[in-house]
């Protein structure tokens, strides 16, 4: 696996470089949230509200990481995250909502780090970022 370390943090995703979606519309995270709501829905025995808004918070991040990536994986997940939560506020969503898609993204990039996707967590740089 490669390292990809950048003063910021880093981390760096298993799929492929390059490669599309297998399936029309679907971003290159897609395989990665639909195994984390898997496991957030038999390990974890969340609650159907709680998948559905990680899921749309996911989803909305995918579409967001695909727009500014294309099918590059980038080695450096921290900036997209950044540049989302920025996108967030920019579009007037309130604070408290802000906040629950950080959280989704910090378990999202949790499991993915114990999962070995990720070499470090992205969502890290966002305690000390200004959003």
């Amino acid at each position: 696996m490669l390292d990809g370390s950048t003063s910021a943090g880093s981390g760096v995703c298993s799929a492929e470089p390059g490669k599309p979606p297998t399936h029309a519309g679907q971003t290159s995270l897609a395989p990665d949230i639909t195994d984390f709501l898997n496991f957030c829905r038999i390990e974890k025995g969340l609650a159907a509200n709680s998948l559905e808004a990680y899921s749309r918070d996911l989803q909305r991040y995918g579409v967001y990481f695909q727009s500014q990536n294309a099918f590059d994986v980038p080695l450096n997940h921290t900036d997209t995250v950044l540049s989302y939560l920025n996108s967030l506020y920019r579009s007037g969503l309130g604070s408290r909502s802000i906040a629950r898609h950080l959280a989704s993204l910090r378990n999202f990039y949790n499991f993915l780090l114990r999962e070995g996707k990720v070499t470090a967590d992205p969502t890290e740089a966002a305690k000390f970022a200004p959003i």
